[in-house]
């Protein structure tokens, strides 16, 4: 294919090929490989087509692991969620809320991912047998893996990796926030109000599996 000769494949053959690719590889790999193809062109707005599957398939790239940490109190289902740490997140409460979780690529297994996140997130390995639950797909497009795991999590003993961002905006400042802010445990009601509205499936899936009465 001549580099900077700009593709015009209809949007339905298109799809066809993603989903013919997807039937030999993993979905990541056939996203990238057709925003490798997509890439070619010099405009890709131009190429409205290809451009409109570039922009899904790039949504479509995007997988978190978590874990949904729980324990019985009282036969009682509780849950730990953490809140994002950060400006953006310092105000906000109801439906901010999350399983510690992160990204991972086609090279590592969602449980390994979302252990691995989990210790990242919150300072604490995840000891314990997991429950897998259905992913979900966010609002963004991201698909989120969960891994319910029963234990006991020490809030007060939280530590987050951070990261850098410029703060104020656009003040050309550098400043460091931690990944996570808060954890806390939740009854199943309570954690229902906190968590993104995309993860309830979660809390939901996991107290049917327990067979619990709310």
């Amino acid at each position: 294919m001549m580099k900077g000769f700009c593709l015009k494949i209809s949007a339905n053959l298109l799809k066809l090929l993603f989903t013919l690719h997807c039937s030999l590889n993993s979905h990541v790999a056939a996203a990238q490989t057709f925003i490798n193809v997509t890439r070619t062109c010099p405009s890709r707005k131009k190429c409205s087509d290809g451009y409109v599957i570039y922009k899904a398939l790039i949504k479509h790239m995007k997988q978190s692991a978590g874990i949904l940490l729980y324990k019985l109190v009282q036969q009682k289902l509780q849950v730990l969620l953490v809140h994002p740490g950060g400006p953006f997140f310092q105000k906000k409460d109801l439906g901010s809320w999350t399983v510690p979780k992160g990204e991972f690529d086609s090279t590592e297994h969602a449980i390994d991912a979302a252990r691995r996140e989990f210790f990242e997130e919150t300072g604490q390995e995840v000891k314990g047998n997991e429950i897998p639950l259905k992913n979900i797909t966010q609002k963004g497009g991201k698909t989120v893996y969960c891994f319910a795991v029963e234990g006991e999590f020490d809030v007060r003993k939280l530590k987050s990796n951070t990261f850098e961002m410029e703060w104020p905006p656009r003040s050309g400042k550098k400043k460091e926030f931690p990944e996570v802010d808060r954890a806390e445990w939740f009854a199943a009601e309570q954690a229902m109000e906190k968590i993104i509205e995309a993860q309830k499936a979660f809390i939901v899936e996991l107290h049917t599996l327990l067979n619990l009465n709310r």
